[in-house]
């Protein structure tokens, strides 16, 4: 039987922040390249990009989401999935012949203080897409309460010819309509059964404006733009702590609005009589009654640059349907770029669990081009997770493996890798004790440090630390040992490796702790 588990990120936590920047500036990018795409255009071509932009977006949260958590199969009574967050070390008097027996972890303090952090910034998330998305459920739910007390309103009372309109604008359904008194402006929703719901003033509406409005929410509907205010409202719940989200969503609106009054007026509607309508209708925004049901392009801070619109005649710029074409590739090419850039990628480095994993794998093929290429990848990302797929290729018959697999292990940088490394300076071949001579002299001191600073204060770790000591003591690399660890300070150095030297003594590894703080 299948289960399923969600891996963790190799990384030892904060993976909530790289995710999160990761989403922030993606997605600012994104919608400054909408901004730029939209600029100058027809609403109407416009508005194909804004749709497209939404789709971008939820594609770039779902994608970066699903580098840092992913789900995968396993059968736990046959096989069991590692845990990525350990690695095993070598306690046997051969460390390099002899099986494992002891497993690493990152120190409990550690984990425990990151994993909250991370708990902590994804939890303030779902509190603002909870906010958000709740605060549109409580509309829609304040909406559907008003149409259910809603009246049934037939326009062809005020000598509205209604199926023309229908008509005129390609639809095959007739929508309802209703009129209520908690509609102070005009509101369509629904999709398969569409409702235009009216404020109860549209009775003394003439018939004119009447019209122009039915013809308006026809076409809204035509448009499907209520299926795309859904991915809307998805997007801004996902995205809320971006404020260059809620300025494309809010353009994303006004510019619903301004394609709509296009087509109106492609439709033959005289522009002066629908600006003043306009005028009129927005008057009613005013009323406190139920504000909350009020939309966002009826607000004044929209509705000069809107007239402004309807009075000024554009023509269009290309072709609609080439134009659509050419945003969509653009917009395909950015987020390939996008997806395929992480803030902490550099190089060939693998950015995701996924491609660590692949890369692992890659390791039990039988060519040795292969082999290099993933130990040369693995090397790159210099994760401590690696060492014990990467350990038995430093034995591997073939010496540019074993030669790629040392400086694999030296990008690592912990304390076996320093001691394998070392072992490899008594092989029988010259070039690879030579290789392995060079790789000790440019160890990465700052990554040695802070490796065994993860590790010095954990109380269970004690004798795993003096007996590699001694190993190191033994193949004579401590005074090398020390000078990584010292800094190149020869007080400090010689300090490091007296604690080094004896190091079961007692308190020696809280001294070597503090001498590498100091």
């Amino acid at each position: 039987m299948q289960s399923f588990q969600f891996i963790a990120p190799a990384e030892a936590g904060l993976w909530s922040i790289d995710l999160l920047l990761n989403l922030l500036w993606k997605s600012s990018l994104l919608t400054l390249a909408l901004f730029a795409l939209t600029k100058g255009r027809l609403a109407r071509q416009a508005q194909w990009i804004w749709r497209i932009g939404l789709f971008g977006l939820l594609a770039v949260f779902m994608l970066c989401s699903s580098s840092r958590w992913e789900v995968q199969t396993y059968a736990p009574a046959s096989a069991s999935i590692p845990n990525v967050l350990e690695f095993h070390v070598l306690e046997s008097s051969n460390p390099i012949l002899e099986e494992d027996n002891t497993a690493v972890h990152y120190p409990a303090s550690h984990l425990e203080l990151t994993g909250r952090f991370d708990t902590l910034l994804i939890g303030l998330w779902l509190i603002g897409f909870i906010l958000v998305f709740g605060k549109v459920l409580l509309e829609f739910f304040l909406l559907r309460y008003a149409s259910r007390k809603a009246e049934v309103y037939d326009p062809s009372v005020m000598e509205v010819e209604w199926q023309k309109l229908v008509r005129q604008t390609g639809l095959t359904i007739s929508p309802k309509v209703l009129l209520s008194n908690s509609a102070p402006i005009p509101i369509t929703y629904g999709w398969k059964t569409p409702i235009i719901l009216l404020p109860v003033q549209a009775l003394t509406w003439e018939r004119e404006r009447l019209q122009q409005v039915l013809l308006h929410e026809l076409i809204h509907i035509q448009r499907n733009d209520y299926l795309f205010n859904i991915l809307a409202i998805i997007v801004r719940a996902l995205y809320w702590f971006n404020p260059l989200i809620h300025l494309l969503l809010r353009q994303f609106h006004l510019n619903r609005e301004w394609a709509c009054d296009e087509q109106m007026i492609k439709l033959g509607t005289n522009r002066y009589s629908y600006a003043e309508n306009l005028l009129a209708i927005a008057a009613f925004t005013h009323s406190p009654r139920n504000s909350q049901l009020v939309l966002s392009f009826t607000r004044s801070h929209s509705l000069s640059t809107r007239i402004k619109r309807v009075l000024t005649p554009k023509k269009d710029a290309a072709s609609p349907a080439r134009y659509k074409l050419s945003a969509l590739i653009v917009l395909v090419l950015l987020s390939l770029v996008m997806l395929s850039t992480n803030l902490r990628t550099i190089a060939d480095k693998p950015y995701s669990a996924t491609s660590y994993r692949q890369t692992i794998q890659s390791l039990k093929v039988a060519d040795d081009a292969q082999k290099i290429r993933s130990l040369h990848q693995l090397g790159q990302w210099g994760r401590r997770t690696s060492f014990p797929q990467v350990k038995p290729f430093a034995l591997d018959p073939n010496p540019a493996v074993r030669r790629q697999a040392l400086s694999t292990l030296q990008q690592i940088a912990c304390l076996p890798a320093f001691c394998l490394i070392s072992q490899q300076l008594q092989d029988k071949e010259q070039l690879i004790r030579q290789h392995a001579d060079n790789l000790l002299d440019t160890y990465p001191s700052s990554k040695l440090r802070a490796y065994l600073l993860d590790y010095l204060n954990e109380p269970s770790m004690e004798n795993w630390f003096v007996q590699y000591f001694r190993k190191i003591n033994d193949l004579g690399q401590t005074e090398r040992l020390a000078h990584h660890l010292s800094a190149g300070k020869t007080e400090l150095q010689f300090q490091i490796q007296q604690q080094l030297t004896n190091p079961q003594q007692a308190g020696a590894l809280a001294q070597l702790e503090k001498l590498l703080l100091d």
